[in-house]
């Protein structure tokens, strides 16, 4: 299974996205590939650099996160 997550460029929804990771958790024992779009430079920005750990905290190995720019 597979997760696409695509990321826009408005920081009004970083702040709402932060605020609701911070309240959850999740597992997802069939996930085998967390896909982020994320837009050109935000490799190193605070936003993915936050769901990557978010994803990491929740189970998800490194090494099932690609990350690719639209």
């Amino acid at each position: 299974m597979k997760l696409i997550l695509k990321i826009r460029k408005n920081p009004e929804t970083y702040e709402k996205f932060i605020g609701e990771l911070e309240e959850r958790d999740f597992t997802c024992e069939h996930l085998k590939i967390v896909e982020i779009i994320c837009p050109e430079n935000w490799e190193d920005g605070p936003m993915l650099t936050d769901l990557v750990k978010f994803l990491v905290g929740n189970g998800i190995s490194s090494d099932q996160i690609e990350i690719k720019n639209w």
